[in-house]
């Protein structure tokens, strides 16, 4: 990963590490929403899969209507 792909996903998990409160958390919405867009704005497959990697340590993340890939 890039440096500015590595920093996202350190923001990403720092949220996460706070919890959250419940399913319908607009925090999971948010990191949902950013983990889709910084997939797709990968450029190798490595990296795309490293990051599903971070995001699949969240299930509630995974299974949002907000994660497209």
């Amino acid at each position: 990963m890039t440096k500015s792909e590595t920093r996202e996903v350190a923001k990403l998990e720092a949220v996460m590490r706070n919890g959250f409160a419940n399913i319908n958390d607009p925090m999971i919405g948010y990191c949902a929403r950013s983990y889709s867009a910084l997939i797709r704005a990968t450029m190798t497959t490595k990296t795309r899969n490293e990051i599903i990697c971070f995001a699949s340590g969240v299930p509630a993340v995974i299974q949002h209507a907000d994660f497209i890939v």
